[in-house]
């Protein structure tokens, strides 16, 4: 599988089979592309932000996303190599990305997850466009939801090691996604040490 996005589909294996759906629509292409050029210009050398990517999981499984910040390059990426996934929600896979999706990663170790939700959903009526963010840190994951409207600190993993991951914020309002014609500013990425080690430059999560 080379692009997961061909004649108008985007192409998934999902437990072992071959899954078709609608391939993002302009308005989700334009995010995505933000966001790339955003992660591209704030991350460190040792990360790269790839779009679209297929990740290729343990079990032979290829579920597609938007982005992935990983130290591999190509578009087919293993799992192990991928740091941080990004996915855009679309109306008509918004139940599989928050759900099903969410988890295929999580089992493969992934230890950062971003869905952006261009769309208010129930429960939730507040400032769009929104950033959910899970995040495994010291065993547990840790979720939070950064709506637009003011710059905030996003975390993002940029580094694995083995039982630990290299956590790093960037910072920007997510308004930056969806304004039309604005150009995308953000602030340089910055570390994020444990108050007790402020020697550190990065932070070191398991």
């Amino acid at each position: 599988m080379a692009s997961p996005d061909f004649a108008g589909l985007r192409c998934q294996v999902i437990d072992g089979c071959l899954v078709l759906t609608p391939a993002p629509p302009p308005e989700h292409r334009r995010i995505r592309d933000r966001l790339r050029e955003l992660l591209t210009a704030a991350l460190p050398a040792t990360a790269r932000a790839i779009a679209p990517v297929v990740v290729l999981l343990p079990d032979g499984d290829r579920p597609a996303s938007d982005l992935a910040v990983c130290d591999a390059a190509g578009v087919v990426v293993p799992a192990r190599r991928v740091h941080t996934v990004v996915d855009v929600v679309a109306p008509r896979t918004r139940r599989f990305t928050r759900g099903r999706k969410r988890d295929l990663y999580a089992e493969a170790g992934i230890p950062c997850f971003w869905r952006i939700e261009p769309e208010a959903w129930p429960g939730y009526d507040g400032p769009l466009p929104v950033i959910a963010v899970r995040v495994r840190e010291r065993g547990r994951w840790r979720e939070l939801v950064v709506p637009a409207g003011r710059e905030r600190d996003v975390p993002v993993v940029v580094g694995r090691s083995p039982g630990r991951a290299e956590v790093v914020t960037v910072r920007f309002d997510p308004a930056v996604l969806t304004a039309d014609g604005s150009a995308v500013t953000v602030a340089p990425w910055r570390s994020v040490s444990p108050p007790s080690s402020p020697a550190h430059s990065r932070r070191s999560v398991t």
